[in-house]
């Protein structure tokens, strides 16, 4: 299950980095993890 997770991340984190800057990207990627962890 978290391999998923883990892949989609990574997927939607390349797809972030064409539109917004490396902090950006981050701070979405952390508030996504989050969200899944709950």
């Amino acid at each position: 299950m978290e391999k998923v997770i883990i892949e989609e991340a990574m997927e939607i984190t390349d797809v972030l980095k064409k539109f917004s800057s490396t902090c950006e990207v981050e701070d979405i990627l952390s508030k996504v993890i989050a969200s899944h962890q709950d």
